[in-house]
């Protein structure tokens, strides 16, 4: 079944590749996909993650990358939040663990989440405090 798939996939990207205008936005699209899914992939602890921002009663998803001290001495956790529809570009903020809500969705589901700029999210997603 997998080599149906992947043979239907290559038939549709040779259409896609015919359409002038769809080619160049499918072109860019798939290219900002690999390379944040390569980017980020890479390391397995990463997980996507739901974060007050710009404020705290405004939530958006994040990446969580790791863990910073901070001049303050506190320890906080580094997000990157990437930005709608290029998920390449974002922002990367800290927060204490106490902000930070795991969320158990997959990397490609966050992608398609991001750049459908939240079209496709489902009704409800479960989440969990971070673990210190």
């Amino acid at each position: 079944s997998f080599f149906l798939v992947r043979q239907f996939l290559s038939i549709f990207e040779k259409v896609i590749k015919k359409i002038p205008i769809v080619k160049t936005i499918y072109n860019s699209a798939k290219q900002m996909t690999v390379s944040f899914v390569e980017q980020f992939s890479s390391n397995h602890t990463r997980s996507i993650v739901i974060v007050p921002f710009p404020h705290d009663n405004i939530y958006t998803m994040g990446l969580l990358l790791g863990k910073i001290r901070l001049p303050d001495g506190q320890e906080y956790y580094r997000i990157f939040i990437p930005t709608t529809p290029n998920i390449s570009v974002g922002i990367l903020q800290f927060y204490p663990a106490d902000k930070i809500f795991k969320c158990p969705i997959t990397m490609e589901q966050a992608i398609e989440i991001i750049v459908s700029s939240g079209a496709s999210i489902p009704g409800k997603l479960s989440e969990e405090p971070i673990k210190k």
